[in-house]
Parts: structure tokens; C-alpha cells; sequence
């Protein structure tokens, strides 16, 4: 994943941090899901963001990622197998 993208992403993150999102996966399988406390790390090409008080998490290869939209508060992200993901 460039360098740029994943900036981006990870600084819309950081506003987001410690708070209460949703977030909802569409694709060949869809889920919604809320966090009450928002939290992020990145390990290697991963990027986690869980709920620290609740154990809920999302896992995200970022290598996956092929564009990405930043607007009106959310975050989209497209990954290769027909997923986007919405923070």
C-alpha cells in the first residue's frame, strides 16, 4: 500500500480515536457493527481497529487496499476482493 494512503487513513483515525463509530463492510459479506471506544494500531501490512472495552475488532490487510475515500466524517476503503469498508 503507498505510503500516502495509508497517512491519510491513519490521520482521519486519529480523530476518530477514543470515540463511538460504525462501522459496516459490504461485499460478498456484509456486517455493521458499533464501537463505543475507538482504537488502532498497525502491525507489519495490518491494520486493527477494535474496541478496547468490548473486544470487538476488524482486521484489515492493508496491501488489499486500491482506493480509499475521505468525506463528510467517513472513511471508505476498497480492497481487492470486492469489499469496502466504512468507518
Amino acid at each position: 500500500m503507498q505510503d500516502k494512503i495509508r497517512e491519510n487513513i491513519l490521520n482521519e483515525l486519529k480523530r476518530k480515536n477514543e470515540k463511538r463509530i460504525v462501522i459496516c463492510q459490504t461485499g460478498f459479506i456484509s456486517t455493521k457493527f458499533l464501537l463505543n471506544c475507538l482504537s488502532y494500531k498497525i502491525e507489519i501490512d495490518t491494520l486493527t481497529i477494535k474496541d478496547e472495552k468490548e473486544g470487538v475488532y476488524l482486521s484489515i490487510n492493508l496491501n488489499q487496499v486500491y482506493k480509499y475515500e475521505i468525506k463528510d466524517n467517513k472513511i471508505k476503503i476498497y480492497l481487492d476482493n470486492d469489499t469496502v469498508i466504512i468507518v
